[in-house]
This record gives structure tokens, C-alpha cells and sequence, in this order.
């Protein structure tokens, strides 16, 4: 879908191209603040940073059977973020050659029980092409990124699995997500009821298994006991919108508050892919956590009226949240700041 320079126009948090609609409409009439090259120069180079939002949107829009998202090419467009200039073709054909390697291991097809393919993906991956989990600088948005976790071998839990998944479809076994809260993890769609730990080497776990390790790791904390309710390997769904949702939550949370990475723009523009993507249920509170994200974004560009727009927003969207003292106080400075100091 070509983006359009009108629609591309917005970075706040209003509707698209509202930011610039009424300047637009004013060139030429002698008056102008804005040179009307600039605002060309200006709509052009917002259309390429919204370019992965709209291609984004063509893969997810629409679809009611979430099986048919792709979660390769969504993570292409994701890339896109960090690599405008991605050769998309060069990723696809990475993981096909992967896959026809992976697929001259495999016993013959009667043999393909769900165990046995995963010991071939995991010997292949792990071992073959030296893939892992990146446990020295887990934070690096290049773990998130599919041409850079191809091309380091190291990614994070969730960037990992569907690189596991991708290949386990062209293997014939279909894998799906388990959204845990602190570590994301695949399985077998059904017929199994155990898990793989695609960070740890593609280790298989049972339900017990992972409930002892975050045991440890809760007690270390808060001395909880964890219990985990089986009920999800009943779930069929692949819940593929909020796999991409969290993976745009991982990067947004690092570009926000990780200060090697910092970067307010792509904040702005992972916020708008994360409205595209989030599944319907979500929604709502995936828009309005966005709106004061892209309030403190704006903030740190120093757009102020458009931090205020979004920050008073978020505050109607969500009034019980409980940052709301702190959105409150920050509200309140970025007014004092807009109105100027009072009158002496």
C-alpha cells in the first residue's frame, strides 16, 4: 500500500495529517509560515518513516482468521524501524535456505512426530547455525529486528520464537505462542502438552518445569508461589496480533527508557503500529497507554502542544490509571511552559 504524503503527516496523536492540514491549505496565499518546499520536504520524509505502519496495516487489516498473518513479514515491516532501507527479499530467502537445510535433516514423514522435529530444529538452529538467546545485552533493539537477529544469530525470547515457529511450519508442525508474562515460550498447536523454551536452546519443558523456574525467580523477589492454569493448551488460536503487539511493546519500552537507545521518533512510530496491530479486545487499552506515550515522546521532542493534546487525552481515556498523579504533574508544567510565566 503506497503511503500517502497527507495521510504519512501525522506525528502527534491526532488523526492523520491533521498537524499540518490547515498549513497546507494557506500556501501561496503570501501569509505563509511554512515555505511550501519545506512542507513538501516535510510530508515526503514523514511518508518514508510512516512507510512500515502502512505496510504493516496491509497485512493486518481486515484479516479475521489471524492464521493467515504472516508473522515474517510483519516482523519484516517491524524491522523496517530500525532498517528503512531492509532488503526484504534477502530476509525471505535467509529463511527459506534455512528451511530447505532444516528440512534435509528431518526423518522421513511418517517419523515427524512433534518431539523428533523439534530435536532436528533445535540441532539445526542451536547447534548448526549457532543461534541463542542474547544475555549480554538483551536490550539491544537489534534483538527485535528479523534482519539483525539473522544476521547476529542472537535475539531475544519472543524474536527467536517466531523465527522457531517459521521454521517448524515448513517442517509441518504448527507451533504457536505462550504470552507468559516475563518469558515467552512456544508449543506444539495440539496433540502435546509440553512447552519449548526457544531462549534456552529450544529446551522442553513441562508446565511444572516452568512453574518451578519462576517460583525461583518470584521467591528471589516476593517469596510467591507460581501456579499456572493449564487451560491454554486448550486455546487453538494463534493469537498472532498480540505476539506483534508485545514484540512492538519490547521495542517502544526500549526506545523509552533505555538511555544508550533512546529515541522519541520511533516511539511515536511504533505507537502507531501497535494501534494497527493490536487485537480487537485490546485495543482500547493499547490506544490509550499510546497516547501517553506519544504525549512523553512529543514531550522529549519538545513539541509541547502536541504533548499536552496527548497527555490530555490519555487522561479522559484512562482516569483510574495509576500513573495519573505523575501524568497530572507533568501536564500541568508542560501548560505552564506553553502559557509562559504569569503577568508581574
Amino acid at each position: 500500500r503506497r503511503a500517502r504524503p497527507r495521510r504519512a503527516a501525522a506525528v502527534a496523536c491526532g488523526p492523520p495529517g491533521e498537524r499540518y492540514r490547515g498549513a497546507s491549505k494557506e500556501v501561496g496565499d503570501g501569509n505563509d509560515e511554512v515555505p511550501a518546499a519545506s512542507l513538501e520536504a516535510e510530508f515526503a520524509a514523514t511518508a518514508r518513516l510512516s512507510e512500515p505502519v502502512f505496510a504493516l496495516e496491509s497485512l493486518v487489516s481486515d484479516v479475521q482468521d489471524e492464521d493467515h498473518i504472516s508473522l515474517l513479514e510483519c516482523s519484516i515491516c517491524i524491522a523496517r524501524c530500525g532498517n528503512p532501507a531492509l532488503d526484504a527479499e534477502a530476509v525471505r530467502a535467509q529463511v527459506d535456505e534455512m528451511a530447505r537445510q532444516l528440512l534435509e535433516t528431518l526423518p522421513p514423514y511418517e517419523e515427524r512426530h512433534p518431539l523428533r522435529v523439534i530435536k532436528c530444529i533445535n540441532e539445526y538452529l542451536y547447534d548448526t547455525c549457532g543461534f541463542a538467546g542474547d544475555t549480554e545485552d538483551y536490550y539491544n533493539p537489534a534483538n527485535s529486528y528479523v534482519d539483525q537477529v539473522l544476521a547476529r544469530r542472537r535475539g531475544i525470547p519472543i524474536s527467536l520464537a517466531i523465527l522457531y515457529m517459521e521454521l517448524a511450519a515448513r517442517c509441518g508442525l504448527d507451533m504457536v505462542g505462550v504470552n507468559f508474562p516475563s518469558h515467552f515460550m512456544v508449543r506444539p498447536r495440539a496433540g502435546a502438552e509440553f512447552l519449548v523454551d526457544v531462549f534456552g536452546r529450544g529446551e522442553v519443558l513441562f508446565v511444572e518445569d516452568v512453574e518451578q523456574r519462576f517460583g525461583e525467580h518470584m521467591a528471589r523477589q516476593r517469596g510467591a508461589k507460581v501456579q499456572i492454569d493449564r487451560s491454554f493448551f486448550e486455546d487453538g488460536a494463534s493469537h498472532k496480533r498480540t505476539i506483534l503487539t508485545r514484540c512492538l511493546q519490547n521495542l517502544k519500552a526500549t526506545y523509552m527508557s533505555r538511555t544508550e537507545h533512546r529515541d522519541p521518533e520511533k516511539v511515536l512510530l511504533l505507537c502507531r503500529m501497535q494501534d494497527v496491530a493490536a487485537p480487537p479486545y485490546a485495543r482500547p487499552k493499547v490506544r490509550g497507554v499510546n497516547l501517553r506515550d506519544r504525549g512523553i515522546a512529543n514531550y522529549n521532542l519538545g513539541r509541547l502542544s502536541d504533548a499536552r493534546d496527548c497527555l490530555a487525552a490519555y487522561q479522559s481515556a484512562c482516569p483510574g490509571a495509576s500513573d495519573a498523579p505523575m501524568i497530572g504533574s507533568l501536564l500541568k508544567g508542560i501548560e505552564r511552559q506553553i502559557d509562559g510565566p504569569p503577568p508581574s
